[in-house]
């Protein structure tokens, strides 16, 4: 799983909108968090924090792979 869907997963946990979290980020539109969800922007470090406090988890969960058994 990719940073970009780990971001989507959460986002979409705590039933926030795209919109919502691009507002809480102070992104102009919510394009910008559909890009970083779709793996088109590259995510800088700094974006990662602030991701991870906007969706109450920390910047480890994104780095963290899944295995598939």
């Amino acid at each position: 799983m990719t940073i970009g869907e780990r971001i989507k997963q959460k986002r979409q946990e705590l039933g926030l909108s795209q919109e919502e979290v691009a507002d809480k980020l102070g992104y102009k539109s919510r394009t910008s968090v559909f890009k970083v969800e779709h793996g088109i922007t590259d995510l800088p470090l700094s974006k990662v924090k602030e991701f991870a406090e906007v969706l109450k988890t920390t910047p480890a969960y994104f780095h963290t792979t899944m295995k598939h058994i």
